[in-house]
């Protein structure tokens, strides 16, 4: 395509779909000489056009008088563009030529005039918008460069001639515009049939919490970068009429999407405490990341990694005694761990219509082991963690989610009784949760400023 819209009327660009006939140029763009008056003929002027198939003009007719007075005809490629032309008027023959980029953008254009080549245009194209054009009519030669600011409009548009003197310049200056975020909230409950926390028992929980993000729409992160999220949740459970689960959370995060393209930065803090399963505090933060995407969502597919720096605080009770940070406690003592670890994360997902599924795969190494090296630490001190989770809208404002995590994580075991329990998976340094939970969601859109 070719910017119609960014040229003036002067520049004498044939329209695409489909052009008027050119006025014949001569090679060196010498003034036209005048002809000798002819007088016209005589009865209305008529315009016939043939169409292809595919409704495209394929051949224009000018007829005067009932006499034919000019004649064109169009050719087209596979995407639609007007490929090449042929007029013919007056007793000369005028051919124009284009090329096309994969985008439909013209690259070149031709023009014969009874063979001679008249005029010749070259573009140059940066994310959809025209870049440069160089126009040739014998030996003047015009460039034109363009310019655009972050919204799409554009800043400068220059024209310089064969020897570089500025001929035409324009200016932009635009505000930048109002962007409305997109902020869904919601309420969720719902009840967990997995593992208890002291025991392997099945549990039934019930719960209830609610997230709310100040999320850009999709296709703005270029002007709209700041992704914010805060939730928070509460979850209590019995068995056998015991309370077996006590648990909240709270989580907030910072992203700023698309700093370098298909890279996003990011910060977070999670805390989270279980006083039944013995976890008075577990405190995750992370003061800066790093987030590949190498497959965005946009198609279905979701792929990216991540890296970040984590300091982790944990207050435990020790249930059965023993080593806390090379001290040892009583039973019932208050342990406080303080770690250094690296997260190391991949997800893929997959969403289409109503359905979404991703699974989350995180390594967190010990950067400040309590012995050893860090590689040594990776078999008694890292953390591993699978997330599964399935999502099923019900409606616009109803959703199904299903999750399962999987974790192994060695300070488990100062949270159970392995004297009572020593076959427990938290003795074994691992858990299993899983949960259905059913959310309501609304969302709201400010309305611009």
């Amino acid at each position: 395509m070719i910017p119609l819209f960014l040229v003036s009327a002067s520049d004498d660009v044939p329209a695409l779909s489909p052009p008027p006939v050119a006025e014949p140029a001569t090679p060196d763009a010498a003034p036209a000489v005048a002809a000798p008056a002819v007088a016209a003929p005589m009865g209305p002027r008529e315009q016939r056009e043939v169409f292809d198939t595919a409704g495209r003009v394929v051949r224009r007719l000018v007829l005067e008088g009932g006499v034919l007075s000019e004649e064109t005809t169009y050719t087209y490629d596979d995407a639609g563009n007007i490929v090449s032309e042929t007029a013919v008027a007056a007793g000369h023959t005028t051919v124009t030529t284009r090329t096309f980029d994969a985008d439909t953008h013209v690259l070149s254009e031709v023009v014969l005039t009874d063979g001679v080549e008249s005029r010749r245009e070259t573009w140059t194209w940066t994310g959809g918008n025209p870049s440069t054009r160089v126009v040739v009519e014998g030996k003047k030669t015009l460039t034109t460069a363009w310019t655009w600011d972050a919204y799409g409009t554009p800043a400068t548009i220059e024209t310089r001639d064969e020897s570089g003197v500025l001929v035409d310049r324009v200016v932009g200056d635009r505000a930048p515009p109002p962007v409305a975020p997109f902020i869904p909230a919601g309420i969720s409950f719902g009840v967990d049939a997995g593992y208890g926390s002291n025991s392997d028992v099945t549990t039934s929980d019930i719960k209830v919490g609610f997230n709310i993000a100040r999320k850009p729409k999709p296709g703005t992160y270029d002007k709209d970068p700041l992704e914010v999220r805060f939730s928070a949740l509460y979850q209590v459970g019995k068995s056998k009429g015991e309370l077996t689960n006590q648990y909240s959370n709270l989580k907030f995060g910072l992203d700023y999407n698309d700093l370098f393209p298909n890279l996003t930065v990011f910060l977070f803090g999670d805390i989270e405490r279980n006083p039944v399963s013995n976890l008075l505090a577990d405190l995750e933060v992370a003061p800066f990341g790093a987030k590949v995407d190498i497959l965005d969502g946009s198609k279905g597919f979701l792929f990216d990694a991540s890296v970040a720096p984590i300091w982790n605080y944990r207050a435990l009770v020790l249930t059965d005694g023993g080593d806390c940070e090379g001290t040892t406690l009583p039973a019932g003592a208050s342990c406080d761990i303080s770690r250094g670890q690296a997260s190391f994360r991949v997800r893929i997902g997959y969403e289409k219509g109503v359905l979404k599924v991703k699974d989350t795969g995180e390594f967190l190494p010990t950067l400040t082991p309590k012995q050893g090296s860090i590689i040594d630490a990776v078999e008694t001190e890292a953390v591993v963690r699978n997330t599964f989770g399935l999502e099923l809208k019900l409606s616009p404002r109803f959703t199904l989610k299903e999750s399962l995590v999987v974790t192994r994580d060695p300070l488990l075991k100062l949270q159970a009784d392995c004297v009572a329990e020593p076959d427990s998976m938290l003795c074994k340094g691992m858990s299993l949760q899983t949960g259905t939970t059913f959310g309501f969601t609304w969302l709201f859109t400010p309305p611009p400023s």
